[in-house]
């Protein structure tokens, strides 16, 4: 799939939305797309491991921990992210174990790598919009994603008009 998110910037002006330059990629990846998937999680990542645990082929998990500061996705879960298919995660929060999780085949963008893991008290929600950084995110987007940044679009583009620029 070819596609630069400054083109698509560009062609679809009026329909994008573009995540603020605070996400750093930390993934193996740096360029991807697929279908969004949400999940909303407040100290608890057990059902971030339930979601990647599930197929993920042509997905990509847009988690909201609230951007509070303790990691949220280490090595084992990029791991388990990895043998499920899954093409991405997004995460409006922290990770850790950024040296291995740059090694994997999976894009990662996080708010930044933090070493302590938070604590499990609160279960979460998923496949519901998330407001992120003033961006409503929903499970029927489509986020592409490179080096330049991570825009959304409410549909998925063609093979024909993503090789048009």
């Amino acid at each position: 799939m070819k596609f630069e998110t400054p083109e698509l910037c560009d062609q679809y002006k009026n329909q994008i939305k573009v995540l603020p330059p605070i996400f750093k990629s930390f993934g193996g990846k740096t360029k991807l797309s697929g279908q969004i998937a949400t999940l909303k999680i407040e100290h608890n990542n057990t059902l971030f491991w339930d979601v990647l645990r599930e197929d993920g082929q042509g997905k990509v998990l847009v988690v909201d921990a609230g951007a509070e500061v303790f990691a949220v996705m280490g090595d084992q879960m990029g791991l388990l992210a990895v043998e499920n298919n899954w093409s991405g995660v997004i995460i409006n929060g922290y990770i850790r174990d950024s040296a291995t999780l740059q090694t994997l085949p999976i894009g990662v963008w996080a708010l930044g790598a933090y070493p302590m893991k938070g604590f499990k008290t609160i279960d979460g929600s998923r496949d519901l919009e998330l407001d992120i950084h003033g961006l409503t995110i929903k499970p029927s987007d489509t986020v592409y994603a490179d080096e330049d940044g991570l825009v959304f679009l409410d549909q998925k583009l063609s093979t024909k008009t993503q090789l048009g620029f």
